[in-house]
């Protein structure tokens, strides 16, 4: 299955899950779901995939940057070691890889 598919069940079901359940059991849950979507994305390669559009395997600097993102708010709510270093990491990727096309300007 291709992470776009992962990543859209994953919301659906915590989605759906805030619906049915509460409290203790919710957080649970969401900390399973949260578990599982972490694994579509490895901690030393957060940003490689499938690029549709140019039909290649490659690291995507947006999905480094929805990581960044994602992890920084979860960091906010529940800091935590992992989340600390998927921030640096992807902050790392992002400063080291921010002229990928080469012509000297940031993109």
């Amino acid at each position: 299955m291709k992470k776009s598919g992962v990543v859209i069940m994953m919301v659906c079901a915590v989605l759906t899950g805030i619906t049915v359940i509460h409290g203790a059991e919710l957080k649970q849950t969401s900390q399973k779901l949260y578990t599982e979507l972490l694994t579509v994305f490895p901690e030393d390669r957060q940003g490689y995939g499938k690029d549709w559009f140019l039909m290649a395997v490659d690291h995507q600097p947006m999905t480094y940057g929805f990581v960044l993102s994602a992890e920084a708010i979860h960091f906010q709510r529940d800091p935590n070691d992992e989340s600390r270093r998927r921030v640096k990491k992807a902050v790392r990727w992002l400063i080291d890889n921010r002229d990928l096309d080469g012509d000297g300007l940031p993109g």
